[in-house]
């Protein structure tokens, strides 16, 4: 069964991780994967992005994924353009770079949703949107003083009702 387009479970990080350190094509691997090699090499920078912001160095990351380390950057800094599109206000004292983790942390990758701060009754909120459509209800709202997602709560359809007006 076709696993293209669907989220990476830890198990196939790991098979990638594993064939990658064991010098297999990547061809081979999303073979073995039955997913595209676009999305083994996107989820090699993905994994890169999550390495770094957990404190590896460019050089640790890149012998991880079997990327040159200037390979990385270059794949970093197209993204910066991105992220400076939509810049976060200074005063909510939550960086980009945090936001990108928060996200891989919970599964997106930063390459197709956008991260945003946002203050509702002195409550902030990280809500992540898909990026390919910026006027869509944010797929995941994340309380940041709690750091739990409010999707539980049972105020979540309010919520995102009253933040989807605010946001407007």
């Amino acid at each position: 069964m076709s696993r293209i387009g669907k989220p990476w479970t830890p198990q196939e990080e790991s098979s990638l991780l594993c064939s990658l350190t064991l010098g297999i094509a990547p061809e081979e691997i999303a073979e073995q994967l039955q997913r595209k090699i676009g999305g083994i090499n996107s989820r090699r920078y993905t994994i890169a992005e999550r390495l770094i912001g957990q404190g590896a160095t460019l050089e640790q990351a890149a012998d991880i994924i079997k990327y040159s380390p200037q390979s990385i950057q270059d794949h970093l800094d197209k993204k910066e353009p991105v992220r400076a599109s939509s810049p976060l206000p200074k005063q909510e004292g939550v960086s980009v770079k945090l936001i990108h983790k928060i996200g891989g942390h919970i599964g997106l990758s930063m390459d197709h949703y956008v991260g945003k701060v946002h203050t509702w009754e002195g409550i902030e909120f990280l809500t992540f949107k898909d990026r390919n459509a910026p006027t869509s209800k944010s797929v995941y709202t994340l309380n940041l003083k709690t750091l739990r997602p409010t999707q539980s709560s049972p105020i979540q359809k309010q919520l995102n009702a009253e933040l989807e007006l605010a946001l407007a």
